[in-house]
């Protein structure tokens, strides 16, 4: 019966997850085709590169925690009142 309004909470919690997760790999994969200066991977370099890194990867995180958020709400059958 609460379902629904759990709903929002869990998407955001996995919208959250799913962009910290796309962005962080997004970082090590600048990192991995040598877009770093001097090819060296530092925090600082890291701390730079990740606000980009996150508006990259927003639309594909929504996307994906839509469909989860999805997988699951149709797993659970509605229950009867």
């Amino acid at each position: 019966m609460k379902e629904p309004l759990k709903a929002p909470f869990i998407y955001l919690l996995i919208l959250l997850c799913v962009t910290a997760v796309f962005a962080v790999l997004q970082v090590l994969a600048a990192w991995g085709l040598s877009d770093s200066p001097s090819g060296v991977f530092t925090l600082a370099y890291a701390l730079r590169r990740f606000p980009r890194a996150v508006f990259d990867v927003l639309i594909p995180a929504v996307i994906l925690s839509m469909v989860l958020l999805g997988f699951r709400m149709a797993r659970h059958t509605i229950s009867n009142r």
